[in-house]
């Protein structure tokens, strides 16, 4: 027989898949070799950058900007509300005052009370046949 045998065959698919396996182990070295440079890339870009804007902006730059827009928020809320800044204090008055003629309100309401059952009481009394006298 001179047609190829089964060991031909398989020595065929064994040197196929050690092509697959190489071409498979290539592939991912390659992968990792471009992740690895790209990172690189990358960092070297970010240290290009960082050293470019340190030399063009300095670290007081940042701190002034900063102040100035602190100091234009104030200045706006403090134009913004000075109207009803003051009113507070008013209006802490103005409540400790309600309260004190609520209290008042309601002491009198007590005597009116008060006075209303003392009077029921002597009315009682009265139409039970007692001609007492209510003096006051």
């Amino acid at each position: 027989m001179n047609g190829p045998t089964e060991s031909d065959s398989w020595n065929k698919y064994t040197h196929l898949d050690d092509k697959i396996t190489d071409f498979q182990n290539q592939n991912e070295d390659a992968h990792v070799q471009i992740r690895k440079d790209l990172g690189d890339k990358i960092n070297d870009e970010v240290k290009d950058l960082r050293s470019e804007i340190k030399s063009k902006l300095s670290t007081a730059w940042f701190v002034r900007a900063i102040a100035v827009l602190a100091a234009i928020v104030s200045l706006f809320f403090i134009l913004s509300y000075s109207k009803v800044l003051g009113t507070q204090d008013k209006h802490t008055e103005e409540i400790q005052e309600t309260k004190l003629q609520i209290k008042d309100v309601e002491s009198e309401v007590k005597e009116v009370k008060k006075d209303i059952n003392s009077i029921n009481e002597d009315l009682k009394n009265t139409s039970k046949g007692g001609n007492k006298r209510i003096v006051k």
